[in-house]
């Protein structure tokens, strides 16, 4: 995503005129927002990978003490850790 924003920027030639401000604003109106949209996808797969790696809730509450609050006649409810 970043090579081709970048391919997209101006970079000058001998038969266009282009001017050294519009060049900047360019390669910043490409490039910026590629990078902080690459930098949202790898915090996301980061926090995908994360959440895999952790236990589920029924694996960490497998052997514990909890406290009944209503008859538990298939379903009820409780408190665990609280």
């Amino acid at each position: 995503m970043i090579t081709g924003s970048v391919l997209l920027v101006p970079t000058g030639s001998t038969d266009w005129y282009t001017p050294a401000e519009y060049k900047m604003d360019a390669f910043v109106a490409l490039v910026v927002p590629s990078l902080v949209i690459g930098a949202f996808f790898v915090f996301a797969l980061y926090k995908v990978a994360e959440a895999k790696r952790r236990p589920t809730y029924s694996e960490v509450m497998e052997g514990g003490v909890a406290e009944v609050l209503d008859r538990i006649d298939p379903r009820g409810h409780v408190i665990y850790n609280g």
